[in-house]
C-alpha cells in the first residue's frame, strides 16, 4: 500500500504553481494544439499505463514521449487531462474518473504517485550537451477529468541543428506496490512523437464507474447518444520508404465471451513459444505470453475480457476488434484477426511476393515514405489492448488529422552562378526547383525553390540523402534556361548529427549548344542521367562510351553521338524548331542501327542518314535556328 499523502500539501503544492505561472486551467489559443490520442475531453479515448496483480499490461510502467517545439518559439505549453492517478486530485476532490484505483465516502482513498519529467533530447555527437531536467509535474497536483496546462521557455539545450526544440516527457509510476490504471491524454503547442520504433504503448477507454458513464452515455440508461463509437487512430511518420513493415498488436482478446465466433487463431508469421519480441513484459512483472491460440482465465473464453462481451452489455462495441493500416498512397491492408488474450502478434506487409503467409500477412509492390494510419475498430470499453509501430507515432491536431513532424537537420544549401573560378561574388539563383530524393528508389519526396538569395534547404532525420536539380528547370522558361552545369546535379551525402549544407550547385549564362566533346567530355553538365535514343534507354555513362569510341568508319557511332548532343542541347532550352523534323528521323534511324551496327559510308542507309547527320552537327555548332535566348 502506497503511503498516505496529506491532501492540504497536495493543495499547496499546487497553488504554488499557479502563484508561479506554471500552470493553467485555461485552454490555450484555438487552433495551436495537438494531442494524443485525440483533444477531445468526452471521447473516452486514453493512453494507460498500468501495473500490478490482476491487470494485464503488456507494455512497461514507463512511457517515453517526444515534444518538438518549431524553431524560432520562445516557449511551448505541454498540457496533461487527468494526470492524477487515482486518490485526491490537487484540490483535495476524490477522483471519481478513468484511473484505478478510487477512494470513495467510506473509504480512505489511495494516491498512486506518478512523475511527469521533462527533459531537454539533444541530438547525439561530439560536443552535443547532456540531457538536462526542465521540469517535473507529479499526478498527486493534478486535476480529476480537467487539462491542466503548464507554459515552458525553450532551452538552447534542446535546440537541434535544424533550429527546432526537443524535450522528451517520461512518465514513470513511482510506487507499483498498488494495482493501478493511470489513464491520460497530452497536449502541446508542440508536436507530440511517441517513439513507437523504440517501445509499445497500451490504451484504453475505461469505464468502471457511474461518473464515466455519464459522460459516455449523456442520456443513460438510453445508449444513444454516444461520445465513444469503438474506433481508435493512430498515425505513424515512415520517413524513408520500405521493403517491409509491421504492426503489432497485443492482448486484443480476439474472441466472444461464448468462445463461439471471432475466435482467435494462430499467426502463421509470428514466431510461436517460446518466442516472445524483445520489447515484451512476460511475467512476473508483466503479463506477456508466447503467440498461439490464445484463451482466456475463463474458459471457452479467448479474452479477458473478450473481445466481444455478452450481448447488450454498455461496454460492447461492434464489430469484432479488427484494423486497417492505410498507406499514403491510398493502399488498404486489414487485419481481422488480431492477437488474442496476452499475446503479440505481428501484421506484416511485405514487397517481396514470395514472403505471406509464412512470412507475411500481406504483399504489396510499394511501401512508400509517408504518413500511415491505423484505424482500430470495435474496441470494447474497459479492455486494454497495446500496439507497437514500425515508426514514430504522430499526435492529432484538433480536428483530428495527423501532425506534420518537425525534424532535427537540415540539407542544403546553394544554388548560384559559377562561370568564374574562384570567383566568390557570383549572384545567387533564385527560383530554381530542387528535389530530395529518397535513397532506396530514387523517387521524389520531397521539392522546394531557391528563395532571392539562391538558398534552400529540406528538413530531414538522419540517414543518407540524394538531392537533385529538377530537370523542369532546362525547359523554355525555367530558372535554368540557357544555363549550363558547372557542379554535378545529383549530389549525396550521409547526415549523421549535424546539417549537411555543402549541396551547393553551380550554373553558367550558357554560350548554346554544346558539341559532342563538350558533352562527353562534360558529364556534370548534363541535365538528366539518361537519354533514349532508337527507342533504347542509354545511362549517362553508357553513351558517354559510344561517344568516346573511335568509330573507325562505322557511321552508326558517329549519328549516335551527333543525336546525343542535339538531345542535350534540346533539354538545355536551345531553339529546336528548326532540327525536330531532324531529331525524329535520326531516333526512328537509330532504332533500326543502333550504335556498333557497322554502318558504312557507301550503304544506302548512310545515304539515307547523312544529311541528318550534317543538320545536327550544324546545330551542335551553333549555325541552326534562331540564336540561343539568354
Amino acid at each position: 500500500m502506497s503511503p498516505q499523502v496529506d491532501p492540504r500539501a497536495k493543495r499547496f503544492a499546487l497553488a504554488v504553481l499557479l502563484l508561479l505561472g506554471w500552470a493553467s486551467l485555461a485552454l490555450p489559443a484555438e487552433g495551436q494544439l495537438k494531442c494524443f490520442p485525440s483533444c477531445s475531453a468526452v471521447d473516452g479515448r486514453f493512453l494507460t499505463i498500468a501495473t500490478g496483480a490482476g491487470l494485464v499490461t503488456l507494455s512497461d510502467e514507463t512511457l517515453a514521449v517526444q515534444l518538438a517545439v518549431p524553431a524560432g518559439a520562445a516557449s511551448f505549453t505541454v498540457g496533461f487531462f487527468d494526470g492524477d492517478s487515482g486518490g485526491l486530485d490537487g484540490s483535495g476532490t476524490t477522483q471519481t474518473k478513468w484511473d484505478f484505483p478510487t477512494g470513495t465516502p467510506t473509504e480512505p482513498p489511495i494516491p498512486v504517485p506518478y512523475s511527469y519529467t521533462l527533459t531537454t533530447d539533444p541530438p547525439t555527437g561530439p560536443g552535443a550537451p547532456p540531457p538536462s531536467t526542465v521540469a517535473t509535474f507529479s499526478s498527486l497536483t493534478m486535476p480529476d477529468n480537467a487539462w491542466i496546462d503548464f507554459t515552458i521557455a525553450t532551452s538552447p539545450d534542446a535546440e537541434a541543428p535544424s533550429g527546432n526544440y526537443f524535450y522528451k516527457l517520461e512518465i514513470k509510476l513511482l510506487d507499483n506496490s498498488t494495482p493501478s490504471f493511470n489513464s491520460f491524454k497530452l497536449r502541446t503547442t508542440g508536436v507530440v512523437t511517441i517513439r513507437l520504433s523504440e517501445q509499445p504503448f497500451s490504451y484504453q477507454v475505461p469505464l468502471r464507474t457511474a461518473a464515466e458513464r455519464a459522460i459516455l452515455y449523456p442520456a443513460y440508461p438510453s445508449l444513444t447518444p454516444t461520445t465513444y463509437d469503438g474506433t481508435l487512430q493512430f498515425f505513424f511518420d515512415a520517413n524513408t520508404p520500405h521493403t517491409d513493415l509491421a504492426v503489432w498488436d497485443g492482448d486484443f482478446d480476439h474472441g466472444d465471451a461464448a468462445g463461439m465466433t471471432n475466435q482467435d487463431t494462430d499467426d502463421p508469421d509470428t514466431d510461436p513459444s517460446p518466442f516472445l519480441p524483445p520489447w515484451a513484459r512476460p511475467e512476473p512483472e508483466g503479463d506477456a505470453h508466447s503467440e498461439g491460440i490464445a484463451v482466456g482465465h475463463t474458459l471457452p473464453s479467448t479474452g479477458n475480457p473478450p473481445d466481444d462481451l455478452a450481448a447488450g452489455s454498455i461496454l460492447l462495441r461492434t464489430p469484432a476488434v479488427f484494423y486497417q493500416v492505410l498507406f499514403p498512397d491510398g493502399q488498404v491492408f486489414t487485419n481481422s484477426n488480431p492477437s488474442g488474450n496476452q499475446e503479440w502478434e505481428q501484421f506484416r506487409i511485405s514487397t517481396d511476393p514470395a514472403d505471406p503467409p509464412l512470412k507475411a500477412d500481406a504483399s504489396t509492390t510499394n511501401i512508400p515514405r509517408g504518413t500511415y494510419e491505423v484505424r482500430i475498430e470495435g474496441v470494447d470499453m474497459g479492455n486494454l489492448n497495446a500496439v507497437r509501430l514500425p515508426a514514430d507515432a504522430l499526435c492529432v491536431t484538433e480536428p483530428g488529422g495527423p501532425c506534420t513532424p518537425l525534424r532535427r537537420f537540415l540539407v542544403g544549401d546553394l544554388v548560384s552562378t559559377d562561370c568564374e573560378a574562384g570567383d566568390p561574388n557570383e549572384p545567387p539563383l533564385p527560383g530554381v526547383v530542387v528535389e530530395l530524393l529518397d535513397p532506396l528508389g530514387g523517387a521524389v519526396i520531397a521539392t522546394t525553390i531557391t528563395d532571392a538569395s539562391g538558398l534552400y534547404s529540406f528538413p530531414v532525420d538522419a540517414g543518407t540523402y540524394t538531392v537533385h536539380v529538377a530537370d523542369s528547370n532546362f525547359a523554355p522558361g525555367g530558372a535554368l534556361e540557357n544555363h549550363v552545369a558547372r557542379s554535378p546535379l545529383f549530389l549525396t551525402a550521409a547526415v549523421t548529427d549535424d546539417n549537411v549544407l555543402t549541396f551547393d550547385f553551380g550554373f553558367c549564362s550558357a554560350r548554346g549548344t554544346g558539341t559532342i566533346g563538350y558533352w562527353k567530355n562534360h558529364p556534370e553538365a548534363w541535365p538528366v542521367q539518361s537519354l533514349t535514343i532508337g527507342g533504347v534507354l542509354f545511362s549517362k555513362s553508357q553513351a558517354i562510351r559510344w561517344m568516346s569510341t573511335p568509330s573507325r568508319g562505322d557511321k552508326s557511332i558517329d549519328l549516335f553521338s551527333q543525336l546525343v548532343a542535339a538531345k542535350l542541347n534540346v533539354l538545355l532550352g536551345n531553339h529546336a524548331s528548326c532540327i525536330a523534323a531532324t531529331l525524329a528521323s535520326a531516333d526512328a534511324w537509330m532504332g533500326t542501327h543502333p550504335p556498333g551496327s557497322n554502318v558504312r559510308a557507301s550503304s544506302s542507309a548512310w545515304t539515307q542518314a547523312s544529311p541528318w547527320h550534317t543538320r545536327l552537327d550544324d546545330y551542335n555548332n551553333g549555325l541552326l535556328c534562331a540564336p540561343h535566348r539568354g
